[in-house]
């Protein structure tokens, strides 16, 4: 389902890799609610590549206290910052030619790439060294050096690739500040650490990208680089932020080409969504990859929570390679690693949902002075984190696609501020029944609402759309 980790674990910005017979998510670690991206420390999951819906955590993989900079002499000025520490952002991580697992990172704020080593993909790993020149010169400090940010890394048939950097999203953007940001491929050493050739600036930003084509899809951030067959795929975030695009190429070195979107945490750009306000989910900054896992492909991406940019958690598509090497975009979807389709009966709660829309059948970026808008939210229980889904006014609909058909009962378990009632319906636009809801300060479980049999049998989205007073909360749903 997604999200495919445990209720309130946040990890964005996701690389995936298999190693040996399990599959391991690397990512930053935001906080619940949080006013900053990525306050907590990196903490790596995985499962095993055969049981998709069994990830564990390894506990604490790499603070940011170890990061030598950290050391107190540069604090972190930004508002909301904890003990003046700079954060870890987006990481990835690769087997170098020595067979040790290596983790590449940035700090917030600071133009350096951290080299951090472990015996084990998931840790715990140890300080190593920033990336630098020859000379010992700190990669991204030099006064003509190319910032630094969130890297990639590909070790391919002995070499060692780093990639890196970010872009303006528009002139402006680029004339006020962004002089020195561009995307970047950089060929290390095999000690994994000194530069061997580069770095050289790798995609067009949108001052250059006139009659390319990148022109409309250029690079934002969040690099992340695989090699299929004889090709290599960047994949990374456009300059809409919440697609995932990617480009291909015959070098690891350059040479690329847009080749399309792999997935929008919004969904627009399908189903006839063209604008932010047309936004399926809460959108915001995207940040994924790529990875084939039991003989499938898998697009890896995260999604906005808590209405604002900072509290992001891991999500996943199935998608199709085909022949001629391309990616078919995919569609977000409350199943994503199960394979398929949903069970049609057992209780979900809602924090699977995958539409979250107001009575204008859309949503916008996820900022917290949105509150119109319905989003995920997250509360303490005696029983542990409960997420579900908050604010839903008269005419927001939560939809869940998709699920193996129906049972024949549905009820649910909400909150209203004012009452009304619960419309289901399918994505078809079948109705399939009503079902009251009271007003409550707590939660409540409705009575079953008997559904009407689906045209669809099996692939059916279903859609809970309120109608009523106040604002509407739901924790769950079952179906019987």
């Amino acid at each position: 389902m997604n999200p495919f980790l445990p209720e309130g674990v946040y990890i964005p910005d996701g690389e995936v890799h298999v190693f040996g017979d399990r599959v391991y998510l690397v990512g930053s670690h935001d906080r619940p609610g949080g006013p900053l991206f990525c306050m907590e420390d990196y903490e790596i999951w995985s499962a095993p590549v055969d049981d998709l819906g069994a990830w564990e955590s390894h506990g604490v993989a790499y603070r940011a206290e170890q990061d030598p900079y950290n050391d107190g002499s540069h604090p972190n000025r930004v508002r909301g910052a904890e003990r003046g520490l700079h954060y870890l952002y987006a990481p990835d991580v690769c087997r170098g030619p020595d067979g040790r697992f290596y983790l590449y990172y940035c700090l917030d704020t600071v133009s350096r790439v951290g080299v951090a080593v472990a015996d084990e993909p998931g840790g715990p790993y140890t300080f190593l060294d920033y990336v630098r020149t020859t000379r010992g010169e700190i990669l991204g400090e030099r006064p003509d050096d190319l910032v630094q940010f969130d890297p990639a890394v590909l070790v391919d048939e002995g070499r060692v690739y780093l990639y890196s950097g970010n872009a303006p999203v528009n002139r402006f953007h680029k004339a006020t500040g962004y002089r020195r940001n561009h995307s970047m491929v950089t060929e290390l050493e095999p000690n994994m650490v000194t530069v061997k050739d580069g770095p050289h600036r790798l995609l067009p930003d949108v001052t250059e990208s006139k009659g390319t084509t990148f022109e409309g899809h250029e690079l934002f951030e969040a690099s992340s680089i695989r090699r299929i067959g004889d090709t290599y795929y960047l994949v990374y975030s456009d300059i809409h932020a919440h697609n995932l695009a990617y480009a291909t190429s015959n070098s690891p070195m350059g040479g690329f080409e847009y080749r399309g979107v792999l997935i929008s945490n919004g969904d627009i750009g399908v189903d006839g969504r063209r604008s932010i306000m047309q936004a399926a989910m809460p959108i915001g900054n995207n940040h994924g990859c790529v990875e084939q896992i039991g003989g499938r492909w898998y697009v890896f991406y995260h999604r906005h929570t808590h209405g604002r940019q900072a509290s992001r958690q891991a999500c996943a598509e199935p998608i199709e390679l085909n022949a001629d090497g391309t990616f078919t975009r995919a569609r977000m979807s409350s199943s994503g690693l199960n394979g398929g389709p949903l069970p049609g009966t057992g209780t979900y709660s809602a924090r699977i949902a995958s539409r979250l829309t107001t009575r204008r059948g859309g949503n916008t970026f996820s900022l917290s002075r949105d509150r119109f808008f319905p989003h995920l939210a997250q509360e303490s229980t005696s029983d542990g984190p409960l997420q579900y889904v908050a604010n839903l006014h008269s005419g927001a609909t939560a939809g869940f696609p998709s699920f193996a058909g129906l049972g024949r009962t549905l009820s649910v378990v909400t909150r209203s501020s004012g009452g009304g009632r619960l419309v289901v319906t399918t994505g078809a636009g079948q109705r399939l029944a009503e079902i009251p809801v009271n007003r409550s300060s707590g939660w409540a479980t409705s009575a079953a609402a008997t559904l009407s049999r689906p045209a669809e049998e099996d692939d059916v989205t279903l859609l809970l759309t309120y109608r009523g007073r106040g604002r509407l909360d739901l924790a769950s749903f079952s179906l019987e």
